[in-house]
């Protein structure tokens, strides 16, 4: 029987395993592939002669001839780990060759269906090219500059009466949560102001700060929303919030609002994305922003909400 390959991490240990064991359910098998461990601890021989060509993978416990996979499931991609000792110009140059070989792997294997594709998945990252999407699609999007000029920026927070809020386009940790070397949404106060010339060499997003009464937390599955909603007073970014006073409760995404995040995903060609929305005091949704493999654990856990099962669906209907 044709298996469905799951690529992950090796930190990963509820959302991939919730969604093997329903794709088990469904007696469809599946081999899941930790990405940061290629090639310490994987093996990937990919073989090509006049005859043909073929792909063997290989972990510690299992091995598969790629002939076999009829999917793919992109959780995760995460830079390889090599711990072992040598010098950081032969480092560099050993995961520079893994990441190599790895995207030569993910290549062959794009006439499979993908639960993304990732090119796809890349295009869909681009936050300016989300919101210019978003903003086409009829959804509601705050104010924004993408620059690493301070007089634009400069321009930009006085036009919003200072009200303005700061991010960057990639994150600097894994995970939801937080880090040591962590930049989450951060209001700018005037003060703030007077460090703008590390803009030069470090272009960021800036945005209007949006009231908010709570956001929300949107798990997309072809066409299904899956919604957490939650409260984080007196902070811009919940992230930060203590996992002790700050909870996950249920929500019921308004079918409006559903309707125009799908016109959004389809335009973004995803069939999956993690995406937040601010709801304002008076009512108005704003989208902030789509992680097309973005987290959900936390809602299926605190929730009960079967998005495992949701993801699991549409890869079988990929292959059926």
């Amino acid at each position: 029987m044709k298996t469905i390959l799951l690529l992950s991490h090796s930190k990963d240990f509820f959302t991939i395993d919730r969604v093997a064991a329903a794709l088990k359910e469904k007696k469809i098998p599946s081999f899941r592939f930790n990405t940061d461990l290629f090639p310490e601890q994987i093996s990937l021989s990919q073989r090509v002669d006049l005859s043909g060509a073929s792909v063997i993978l290989q972990t510690s416990n299992a091995e598969i001839d790629c002939k076999d996979l009829a999917a793919v499931w992109y959780r995760k991609i995460w830079s390889p780990i090599i711990e072992a000792e040598m010098e950081d110009n032969y480092l560099q140059a050993s995961i520079k060759e893994s990441i190599a070989v790895r995207t030569s792997f993910f290549q062959s294997l794009a006439p499979l269906p993908w639960l993304d594709p990732i090119p796809t998945v890349e295009q869909a990252s681009d936050k300016y090219y989300q919101l210019r999407m978003a903003r086409e699609a009829g959804l509601n999007i705050p104010k924004s500059i993408f620059s690493n000029s301070q007089q634009e920026v400069l321009a930009f927070f006085e036009s919003l009466d200072g009200e303005m809020i700061a991010k960057l386009h990639t994150p600097l940790s894994f995970g939801m949560g937080a880090s040591d070397f962590s930049f989450y949404t951060t209001k700018i106060n005037r003060e703030d102001l007077e460090d703008l010339d590390m803009l030069q060499i470090c272009p960021m997003i800036f945005q209007e700060y949006i009231p908010n009464a709570f956001e929300l937390r949107v798990a997309y599955v072809e066409g299904e929303c899956f919604t957490g909603k939650i409260e984080a007073k007196g902070l811009t970014d919940w992230r930060m919030s203590d996992p002790k006073e700050v909870f996950w409760t249920p929500f019921t995404f308004p079918r409006e609002q559903q309707d125009l995040l799908k016109k959004l995903m389809h335009q973004l060609g995803l069939s999956f994305g993690a995406v937040d929305f601010i709801v304002q005091p008076d009512g108005q949704y704003v989208f902030l922003e789509v992680n097309p493999v973005g987290e959900w654990g936390m809602l299926e856990k605190d929730l009960d909400l079967p998005i495992s099962q949701a993801i699991a669906k549409a890869l079988i209907q990929k292959i059926s």
